[in-house]
């Protein structure tokens, strides 16, 4: 687990595909290099994979700005039975990141912006990157764990 902190300031070690995603990445390089991938739109795109830290991961999104990679949204294809399972993944999810990332560097109530008192944000800051995962209730109850890269 030590390589996942070790990388993250350079990127993130993936075990299937085996690579490590730059956070200097082009689209074109990604485009030409990752297979499987599906195009969303002309900046998003997708591909299933396993990262040996995280098991409940099985997509990465990718979202370039200017031709370059900005966002890394790390999710799951599993269908949920509703907001109380979700809440109880969240946990499961939150801890096994904190087992890899330590604790985080925020934890807030998002209740201060939106009404649902299950709403919650953790943060990690790293020198390059910013992981963040949160649980909140957009259109029904919704988990999103996404890596921000600084510039």
């Amino acid at each position: 687990m030590t390589g996942f902190l070790q990388q993250i300031d350079n990127g993130l070690p993936i075990r299937d595909p085996e690579l490590l995603l730059t956070w200097d990445l082009k689209r074109e390089e990604a485009v030409g290099t990752i297979g499987g991938m599906s195009m969303v739109s002309e900046n998003y795109f997708t591909f299933r994979a396993a990262l040996r830290e995280l098991p409940f991961v099985d997509c990465v999104g990718l979202h370039f700005e200017k031709d370059r990679l900005s966002v890394v949204e790390l999710f799951s294809l599993r269908e949920y039975s509703g907001g109380a399972e979700l809440c109880g993944l969240f946990r499961e999810h939150q801890k096994a990141l904190e087992d890899v990332l330590g604790a985080p560097a925020r934890d807030f109530l998002r209740s201060l912006f939106f009404t649902d008192k299950d709403d919650r944000e953790y943060r990690w800051k790293f020198r390059r990157v910013t992981v963040s995962h949160r649980l909140w209730n957009r259109f029904g109850m919704e988990e999103k764990l996404e890596i921000v890269i600084r510039r």
